[in-house]
This record gives C-alpha cells, structure tokens and sequence, in this order.
C-alpha cells in the first residue's frame, strides 16, 4: 500500500487549501490514479487499521440494492434483526447520512434514498402512453414475527418497584424488570425497564407513567385486528410525511381486513392481503422509501401506493409503486383492446391516439353493430395469471455486467454507473465513486472505479478495500482470476482536521498484504441474490492482516 502513502504526502506537499460543503476546510490536489496487482495481496491498509467489518458489511448492502440504514446494521452483525441490536451495534457508517441528509430530504425510518444501492440494483422507468400483458408477480410470506423472550425482574439493587405489576393504557398488565440509568434532558433519572405480558415486547418508561398507566404497548394489536404500531423514534414523527404515510397504512390495512370499510369488498373479499411485515407499522417505514416512486410522493399526496402493476394481491415493498391516483384508477377499470399488435388501455384510450376513431363508433362495434371502420379492433381476453400494465422497465446493473462479462468478455461497455443526474436530488449522499469497468483479458478480470471527492484519510482504504473485495465476488461469480484493481480520483483531499493523523500515517511502514478468505459456494452457477442469501459479513475474512494502531479521526458530515 506505498501507492496510497505516496498520494498522502503528494497532497500535504502540492495540496491547495480549499473550502468544502462541510464547513471544515481541506488542502486538495486533482486527478491521480493509483494501481494494485492483486497478484500480490489483497489491497488493505497496513499503517492504520481497516474497518474491514464496515467495509464488507456495506458493499454486501450495495449488492443488495437496500437504501436502508437499519438494514446496514443488520447485515453488519450478520443479519441478526435491527429490533435486537444494542446501540452500539446500530451504528454504522450511513448512520449520520441517514439522520441529517436523509430526514432532511423528508425520509423516515433511517431511508437514504436512491444512493448507490438503487442505482446499481433498481433502475426503473414507466411509460404511461404504453401498456403490455405479464405474468403476475408471486409473493412468497415467509416473514416472522420477532419472538420477545420473558424477563425475569432484577431484585439485586433492592429497589421497590421492581417486580411490581402495573396496567397500560389499555389496562393490560405491565412489569417493572429493573431500573434504567437513563437521563433524560430534564434531568429526571427515575426510568426503569417494563415488560408488557400479553406480546413480552419491553420499552422504557419514566415512573410516575408507569404508575399512572400512561404507557403503550408497540406491539399491542391496535389497527383493524391485525396492525400495531412498532417502535417509532421522535425524528420520524416529526416528519412532515408522517402522518401521510400513517394515515395511509391504517387506510390500507381497513381495507383488506375490517368488514365495515367501504372498500372492503374490492380488497379483502377478493383475497387482497398486506404483507406480514407490514402489519407492524414501523417495518412499513422502513420499507416505503424503497418503493419506487416514493420521491414523488413527498412532492405530490395524491400519489397512491398500487399493487396492479404486478398483478400481485399483496401489498409490499417488492409488489408495489407509487403513481399518480389518475393513472392507478385508469388501470384498474381498464377494459383492454388490441388494434394491429398494439395493446390500448380502454376505448378512450383507443380513440386519443387514432384521430380517425369516435368513442361512440367504437363502443357500438364493439357492442356487436359491425363497423368496417373498427374491423380489426377487438377486446383483448387476458388469461389467468397475467394482467396488463403500463410499459415498465427494471434495470439491474449488477445482474446486466454478470452476464455481459460471461457472454461478451471482450466489451467495452462492462460498466456500472452511478451518477444518475435526475435522481441526484433525492439521494441522502451523491455518489463519491460514481462508476466502475470491468477488463477481461484471457482468465484474468480487472476493475476500474472513477471517483470524484476522495476524503483520503478515512474513505479511500475503505474504497479501496471495498472494490478489492467486488473485483473478488464478480471474479468468482464469472469463472476469473482478480487481476489488477485500478482508482481514477478526482479532487483528492485531506480534511483540515485530519492533518495531524496523515503526518503520523506517514511515519509508519507498510506490512505485508493479507490475503482473503470467501465462503465456499458455487458461484459461477449462482445469480447475484443466491450469492447474497449464502453468506453473513463473518463469512469473508483477512488472513494474515498485520497492521498498526488506529489513528482516530472524525468524520466529516
């Protein structure tokens, strides 16, 4: 790793200083490019420890094509649920990005938006002038609930209260377990950990609460049976979209499951169901942002969450999208007909856009009073198990380079990119490495990636390590051997508050390279979500890593 400690002086010798958007100031130089023969080892920083567990944990995410942050801590700690997780384990590199960017944008629930995971995985587009007849999307429920265990009280500090029973706000009984050593920003220190009996889920509650019964139970059965409301922090019921997407949730679940809404004949007498995890509406938050289109709903409410454009009867993250209610209500009562090999969604489709027809001239053709005119329109019968819909389009760039990389090794378009300049605006953090090439020569695969900020004391070995550890994955995945691994940077920069660490950085000596070590799988006959469902951030380790002391630095926001 000299290459990278030759880059750190270059830039403390020719940087220029510079303001920057986070207020702290750097010195900066433009345009280098540093190269790694993967032959030699596997490209992680020695004079300074690599936080090798975030590195892994966050590109798997990537891959993913998650946007969640509670779903980065998830797969941090090896996919041990977010609910379980202590503090500590919850933080993770996206954590300030998700509560400052992220809310700022008006996500809820720890949602960053269309950053890298979606462009590389869920690139979408929908052409609402044209339509076509697909399979219906399965969905398989095979979500479990959290299982809450019981907690015995802890009578070792001789409190009083401990053990004692008390009601919630439903008047369902509630125990004292033990007490708590949180503060909050009054100063009040009487907090104590409570068990409610009926779900086992626990909270914290200050004591005049408790003893009051002005306690609720999240996970208490609350909404049309079947719906309760999950753990929820301040932030997210703070934001504007919150009682939107609350209202909305309580809407649907009516629908499905409550007898006595109006609706409930078109939905849950005809099978609609909401997904298992949605009935906890917390998980619902955590979910909505990822559904497409959600951006447009923060700027426009009439959008609705639909379900029709996968022919599925269940609501989830993976059956649904926002459009607007015009579009959601013209496919539902759509009555199709085809016209020379053309699919149109209604008659009055049919007649915008062939000037030379009349929906009335239409209408009594097709009610039997043959036309000359209309002889070759005709209703369209849609078999079971498919349904029509707008014309609309997934790209998944990480499936499409596999393949391409098998099939069409010597290409020149091995590419996947980032920088979509129309999403920009709804993503938490822009791209920093916004695009990356595949070259395949003989047996042998390399990676380039272009970068345009590169924080060069805390993000580079971390880029670094992570598209090391990419170049690996799509090696494997494709039958090569890493070959070379290749960094385009930009404006190359030290942040004026990470000086000192880089000087120090620099009176160190490189160790030897370690070497990696991957699960066992087979690979080459495995799509890019197999491979993600075999393995846990555990599963790739560093062999042999020898490196020095942790230079602590802060990151910059």
């Amino acid at each position: 790793m000299k290459q990278y400690l030759d880059l750190i002086e270059d830039i403390l010798i020719h940087g220029s200083e510079r303001d920057d958007r986070t207020g702290v100031g750097t010195i900066s130089v433009f345009g280098r490019q540093l190269r790694f023969d993967m032959q030699k080892g596997f490209p992680a920083v020695t004079t300074k420890s690599l936080a090798w567990k975030s590195v892994v944990s966050e590109l798997l995410w990537f891959l993913e094509g998650s946007t969640n942050e509670h779903r980065l801590a998830e797969i941090k700690n090896d996919n041990k649920p977010y609910a379980e997780l202590t503090e500590k384990e919850r933080k993770t590199i996206w954590t300030l990005n998700a509560e400052n960017q992220g809310k700022d944008l008006g996500y809820v629930s720890n949602n960053l938006g269309r950053v890298y995971s979606d462009q590389w995985r869920n690139i979408f587009e929908i052409d609402y002038s044209q339509y076509e007849i697909v399979d219906d999307k399965k969905f398989i429920d095979d979500y479990e609930e959290p299982k809450f265990e019981r907690l015995k009280p802890n009578f070792d500090n001789s409190d009083e209260f401990i053990g004692k029973i008390y009601k919630s706000n439903t008047n369902k009984d509630v125990q004292i377990i033990s007490k708590s050593d949180y503060t909050d920003n009054s100063g009040h220190t009487q907090y104590y950990l409570i068990q409610f009996l009926e779900t086992n889920s626990t909270k914290i509650s200050r004591l005049d609460a408790i003893i009051d019964g002005r306690i609720e139970d999240d996970y208490e059965i609350k909404y049309s049976n079947i719906g309760k409301m999950g753990k929820i922090s301040k932030l997210d019921k703070q934001q504007p979209i919150y009682k939107t997407l609350f209202k909305r949730w309580c809407q649907m679940l009516e629908r499905c499951y409550d007898h006595n809404c109006k609706e409930f004949k078109q939905y849950g007498e005809k099978g609609v169901k909401v997904c298992k995890r949605w009935h906890t509406f917390s998980n619902y938050l955590e979910d909505i942002c990822q559904v497409y289109n959600f951006e447009k709903l923060l700027e426009d409410r009439t959008y609705q969450i639909d379900k029709d454009m996968f022919g599925s009867k269940v609501y989830s993250k993976d059956t649904c999208i926002f459009m607007p209610k015009y579009f959601n209500q013209r496919l539902i009562n759509s009555k199709p007909l085809e016209y020379n090999g053309e699919i149109y969604l209604n008659k009055e489709d049919f007649c915008e856009k062939n000037e030379w027809a009349s929906v009335s001239g239409l209408k009594h053709h097709l009610n039997g009073r043959y036309t000359e005119k209309y002889k070759d329109v005709h209703y369209i019968e849609i078999p079971q198990g498919k349904h029509i819909r707008y014309k609309f389009k997934r790209f998944d760039q990480i499936t499409n380079v596999i393949n391409e990389i098998k099939n069409n090794p010597t290409s020149r378009r091995l590419l996947v990119n980032a920088w979509n300049v129309s999403e920009l605006k709804n993503m938490a953090l822009p791209p920093c490495h916004y695009g990356f090439q595949f070259y395949v020569d003989g047996k042998y695969l390399s990676l380039m990636w272009n970068q345009r900020s590169i924080d060069s004391m805390l993000g580079l070995p971390f880029n670094i390590a992570s598209y090391g550890l990419l170049l690996n994955i799509i090696a494997k995945m494709t039958g090569k051997i890493p070959c070379e691994l290749i960094c385009s940077l930009g404006d190359c920069h030290i942040y004026n508050n990470h000086l000192d660490g880089a000087r120090e950085q620099l009176k160190r000596s490189p160790h030897r390279l370690p070497t990696l070590k991957m699960p066992e799988l087979d690979y080459q006959n495995m799509t890019i979500d197999e491979v993600l469902k075999s393995v846990k951030t555990s599963d790739f380790v560093l062999e042999n890593y020898e490196h020095d002391d942790t230079i602590k630095m802060a990151m910059a926001v």
